[in-house]
């Protein structure tokens, strides 16, 4: 939680943003695993983190793959609009 936490202040923040989704990254691989294991208690902490890479992508000009981490979150629908 504790780099889940850390990326998000900084996208929120616009400082660091590298190393925020460096963290982000990280992150999205513990919470994937997770959600595997146990959906429920972790589902929602993997999309929030996708969320914030999808952030920070933007923030970063890779607008491409944000779009792409929306998609999957909003599955495939034309909305892709961040939230």
């Amino acid at each position: 939680m504790a780099l889940a936490g850390f990326a998000w202040v900084r996208s929120k923040t616009a400082v660091e943003l590298k190393e925020a989704l460096t963290a982000t990254q990280e992150s999205i691989q513990i919470y994937h695993r997770l959600a595997i294991e146990l959906p429920e208690a972790f589902g929602g902490y993997l999309i929030t983190v996708l969320r914030t890479a999808a952030d920070l992508l933007d923030q970063l000009g890779r607008s491409q793959e944000a779009l792409a981490i929306r998609r999957q979150l909003n599955g495939d629908r034309e909305d892709t609009s961040p939230t």
